[in-house]
């Protein structure tokens, strides 16, 4: 009779789980436009690192840097443009130095008639002009700040992508965590619905009293109150991993994996070293000697800087005309000896902000390392809690199965039935938590140390 007894609670479960399953991917299965895809751990991360918005903006950002840079490469090459400048004008000094140009001067325009009140006169200027950079020691080394800052990017890019794969991490394991909470409420629901249903025929038998069938209806109600509750939830971490790994709405997921114990052998002193080759904290130290470089920029900008400049030209009385021809070349030394403290605010400017940058890559530094503590003993905090939940449960399931044998035979009453679904119901709880903090601890911790442990 115990063995029938406990036949129908595992083939009501089974039930339910499999209803459950149905109902989970019915509402997807009965469109046309929706797709069923199961979906592994490795293959999510795949997915994220090709299709997360957040991973595609960081490698615009090292577009834009790059591209920031590569504007600098002005500072060595020649910069060439063409001109047609068309000028009319009755000015007696600007008219002659036209004249002068179209190489029409004549006897006749040195009359001081003529040269006080000339006719009005047209030109068009066709130039050609080149300026080549020669020597400027500030903008090198802002030249060389901006090659960190590309470093710096790409690093950031790359602690984009260990964010979003610990993300996809946390997003999976909940969800797991989710259906797997479904599942043993399901299991809960259905022994409780075949104890409810014991119950109410004892009360009609006179075996107990309204209040204890009661309390069996009170607890099949809030079971299905918290199954609608983890419905709920399942649906809110499915559309969040749909969003991380690039999903359309309509395509439903079925995970592969589950929560397990990975053993972590490595102490937390190895650690230690993968923090600084960390790649934001490398990103930091790039921001530093970008800081170094931009304040000796500052400074050189003390220092004259000298260019070369040419310019070969056409002047005519006709559109694009190349009647006259001139060129011009010449060197510029410019060595601005006062701007209204404007270059001294400037080195006090970048020294204040290289001390900024190395107080942040040291701060960095430190919180990184205090958090990686915390998380590695969390991590070993849990990986005990397994272990104690494990037991619990095993204890657990034995009470129930002891108590719903006495329950069966009448000799054991109702509430203490309960208590023990309860608890086997939390032990079973417990233990998935459990499982789902050593998982998530792990995957912050690889997070941590850009690692897979």
């Amino acid at each position: 009779m115990i063995y029938k007894y406990f036949a129908n609670i595992l083939v009501a479960g089974l039930l339910v789980t499999v209803g459950w399953a149905s109902a989970g991917y019915s509402q997807s299965d009965a469109r046309a436009d929706s797709t069923i895809k199961r979906l592994s751990l490795s293959e999510a991360l795949s997915l994220a690192e090709k299709q997360n918005y957040r991973i595609r903006q960081a490698e615009q950002q090292i577009n834009i840097t790059r591209a920031q840079f590569r504007k600098t490469n002005a500072l060595f090459l020649p910069q060439l443009s063409i001109e047609e400048q068309a000028v009319t004008t009755t000015d007696p000094l600007q008219a002659f130095g036209m004249k002068l140009k179209q190489e029409q001067v004549t006897a006749a325009d040195f009359n001081p008639q003529v040269l006080n009140d000339p006719d009005r006169i047209t030109n068009y200027a066709t130039s050609f002009k080149v300026e080549q950079p020669l020597f400027n020691l500030d903008q090198w080394y802002q030249r060389s700040a901006l090659d960190k800052k590309v470093e710096g990017s790409r690093q950031q890019w790359h602690r984009t992508q260990y964010g979003v794969r610990f993300q996809v991490k946390r997003t999976y394991y909940t969800l797991i965590l989710q259906k797997a909470r479904r599942a043993v409420i399901d299991t809960a629901l259905a022994a409780a619905q075949k104890h409810l249903q014991q119950a109410e025929d004892y009360y009609q038998e006179g075996m107990i009293n309204k209040a204890s069938m009661l309390s069996a209806r009170v607890r099949v109600n809030n079971l299905q109150s918290k199954r609608l509750e983890a419905r709920h939830q399942q649906q809110n971490q499915e559309d969040q991993l749909r969003y991380l790994i690039g999903l359309e709405d309509e395509t439903a997921i079925r995970l592969t994996d589950s929560l397990d114990l990975s053993p972590v052998s490595s102490p937390l002193n190895a650690y230690r070293s993968a923090i600084d080759m960390r790649s934001d904290i490398r990103a930091l130290k790039y921001r530093v000697d970008a800081a170094r470089d931009m304040l000796s920029a500052s400074r050189l900008a003390f220092v004259p800087s000298i260019n070369l400049f040419g310019r070969y030209e056409f002047n005519d009385d006709q559109l694009l005309g190349t009647q006259a021809d001139n060129y011009l070349v010449g060197a510029t030394l410019q060595w601005d000896l006062f701007s209204g403290f404007k270059n001294i605010a400037g080195v006090q400017q970048s020294r204040h902000e290289l001390e900024k940058a190395k107080l942040a890559y040291i701060d960095q530094t430190r919180q990184s390392r205090t958090e990686v503590r915390k998380v590695y003993r969390s991590l070993q905090d849990a990986r005990e809690q397994v272990e104690i939940a494990e037991v619990t449960m095993e204890q657990a399931a034995e009470d129930l199965r002891i108590r719903s044998n006495r329950f069966e035979q009448g000799m054991e009453k109702t509430t203490d039935l309960l208590r023990a679904e309860v608890q086997l119901e939390e032990a079973r709880m417990k233990r998935l938590q459990a499982l789902y903090k050593y998982n998530t601890n792990l995957a912050k911790l690889e997070f941590l140390l850009e690692q897979d442990l």
